[in-house]
């Protein structure tokens, strides 16, 4: 099967997943939000990333590391899997263990902490998940298929078990729930398709594989904190309210940045087979017209539309307009790193990577402390901001001295495009069906702009269908 085939076939396999399991996500986010209520919501959302701090680092870059080594070498995949997936789970019990030692001592409520527990058992589930074993081989539709039975399973938990604030340890129990039985499905079929798994011992690939992980981990780690701490912090620096209010538009930048965790789990493998310059930039081409157009197009989107966006949560989560706003701002920033951070991971930079999540997570925590005590939700959402600047300004040094280019060009084209097709109506005001109007109105002329400067074209889409 041609690259080109195979890379199609993952985005849409892929594509479907994530979109079936976001669409649900928010659904049940947006059911979530009105049954619990903001209080009950902020303690939701409060808990639930305070555990993905240790989720994040128990995966050790292992997963990243687990791909690479398998896309480059598919007939010693028992071995892999085998050393990851022991080391894997050695570091989850340690991590889980460490886990209840700080929910023991942090001034929580009782609530709070079981929250908190519950949630941690993601940990054991995520370091015990395979999906970066069909992303190696690049069957991507294996897990997607999954990805999509589990959240329908929690999508239903949700709605069956939650009804309102006191039903918010069951939140947990469904969530954590559909995770587990999307682990277990998948280590079964990697059973049934390569054998059984064995526990395996080779402590000198063990060296090998934590020391090439490790700055993936600490990257992702440092990710993950400065993305997530906003939220956290708010819970213990501001109120559960505040917690909720930025958990409410927090929702909307997850589903706006759906596509840049599709496309990097797509275009990984690609990226780490290619070690000559030229077919490295052909797929980069590829790569970054996905994400400059809709990385462009839809913050910009949702940004004029917050107002209507966040009456899906329920008129008291009014006060998270402003937080969507610049949230989405964010969102611009976040599609233009990806465009860097994804192949400079697969080639092997991860070192310098560092420079750059380390740089956010400090500007994240110093404004974060500075700024959410005088301007809670507002103030987290302005300091996520503020870490996805630096991250980008950061990621481009690295990245320019390699292709002695940033397709600022590229971003221009596209980002003209999605400016002219979505602020203008930010000065319109209408109820809410001819609201629906505008929308379709906007998204239309952004494709119908692109179909006539021909940066999208019905042969080109042809012909990646064909091959």
């Amino acid at each position: 099967m041609s690259s080109s085939k195979v890379i199609l076939k993952n985005l849409f396999s892929l594509s479907a997943a994530e979109l079936s399991s976001r669409l649900l996500s928010v659904v049940y986010s947006i059911y979530l939000a009105r049954a619990l209520g903001v209080d009950g919501f902020g303690i939701f959302g409060a808990s639930k990333f305070f555990t993905v701090f240790f989720m994040l680092f128990a995966t050790f870059g292992l997963d990243a590391i687990g791909t690479r080594e398998i896309a480059a070498n598919r007939d010693k995949i028992k071995s892999i899997v085998n050393n990851i997936l022991t080391i894997r789970i050695l570091i989850a019990v340690i991590t889980y263990s460490v886990l209840v030692i700080v929910v023991y001592f942090i001034d929580k409520s009782l609530t709070e902490k079981l929250l908190i527990l519950i949630f941690g058992l993601n940990i054991l589930t995520n370091n015990t998940l395979l999906n970066w074993v069909f992303q190696g081989v690049e069957r991507i539709n294996i897990f997607a298929i999954r990805t999509i039975l589990a959240n329908i399973f929690n999508f239903l938990g949700i709605i069956v078990f939650v009804h309102s604030p006191k039903d918010i340890i069951w939140s947990s129990v469904v969530v954590s729930g559909a995770l587990i039985i999307n682990s277990i499905w998948m280590f079964l079929y990697y059973i049934k398709e390569y054998g059984k798994f064995s526990l395996s011992f080779d402590f000198a690939l063990w060296k090998k594989y934590l020391k090439e992980g490790f700055p993936i981990g600490i990257t992702f780690f440092i990710i993950g904190v400065y993305n997530y701490q906003g939220i956290v912090l708010l819970g213990f620096l501001s109120s559960n309210y505040a917690a909720g209010i930025f958990s409410a538009a927090f929702n909307v930048l997850i589903v706006t940045t759906l596509l840049s965790s599709i496309m990097q789990t797509v275009y990984y493998p690609i990226f780490a087979k290619y070690n000559d310059k030229e077919r490295r930039k052909s797929v980069m081409k590829q790569f970054l017209r996905l994400s400059f157009s809709v990385g462009t197009y839809v913050p910009l989107f949702l940004f004029v539309f917050a107002d209507k966006v966040v009456l899906l949560f329920g008129r008291d989560y009014s006060n998270s307009i402003l937080s969507i706003k610049i949230l989405m701002i964010s969102s611009l920033f976040i599609y233009y790193s990806i465009t860097f951070f994804s192949p400079l991971l697969a080639w092997k930079y991860e070192r310098k990577v560092i420079y750059a999540n380390v740089t956010a997570l400090i500007v994240n925590l110093v404004s974060n402390l500075v700024l959410i005590p005088r301007f809670s939700a507002d103030g987290a959402a302005f300091s996520s901001l503020l870490s996805e600047i630096s991250v980008f300004i950061v990621l481009s040094i690295i990245f320019y001295p390699i292709f002695k280019t940033l397709f600022l060009k590229y971003y221009l084209t596209y980002f003209s495009f999605a400016f002219v097709t979505t602020l203008p109506f930010l000065f319109i005001s209408l109820n809410k069906y001819l609201t629906i109007i505008l929308m379709i109105i906007s998204f239309v002329s952004f494709i119908a702009l692109n179909f006539y400067f021909k940066t999208i074209t019905f042969d080109e889409i042809k012909k990646l269908a064909k091959k």
